[in-house]
């Protein structure tokens, strides 16, 4: 088994980049990139979309290969249902991503997970279509300073 090297800004950036995997970096004392791509799902549901789990795997094969690198998996729903249910649909939605990840061979110890419920809503509640946007997780990465 290959031991993981140690990831650089520049090596996760470049191959987002020429993944088509789009992204931003988020200004701070430590290295940060935001995937603007979010893992989505069904009402109700913590099972990762098959449109999202094919990107999901593309990052998760260099994310395998690398070390140094921090994953922030921070879920979110709309705001059908209670909010008791919706905080917990949130973390396990976080941990479906992260459960995803690990299969991929990521390593466990480097996945946070957290979860907002309907909190931090990204689009409107009020139509179909801001509902879907706001079943989510949002990926950050937080790359260690060497």
């Amino acid at each position: 088994m290959t031991q993981p090297r140690s990831a650089s800004y520049e090596d996760l950036r470049q191959y987002l980049l020429s993944n088509g995997i789009q992204h931003e970096v988020v200004p701070g004392d430590y290295p940060m990139i935001k995937l603007n791509n979010t893992v989505r799902f069904e009402t109700g549901s913590a099972k990762v979309s098959m449109a999202s789990k094919q990107w999901l795997d593309t990052v998760a094969r260099f994310l395998a290969t690398e070390s140094g690198i921090d994953i922030v998996l921070e879920g979110h729903t709309d705001n059908t249902g209670s909010e008791k249910l919706n905080d917990k649909l949130a973390e396990r939605r976080a941990n479906a991503v992260k459960a995803a990840l690990v299969q991929s061979r990521v390593a466990q110890n480097a996945i946070y997970t957290r979860g907002f419920g309907e909190n931090v809503p990204a689009c409107t509640n009020s139509t179909k279509n801001g509902r879907a946007c706001n079943r989510r997780v949002e990926i950050r990465f937080i790359l260690a300073s060497n």
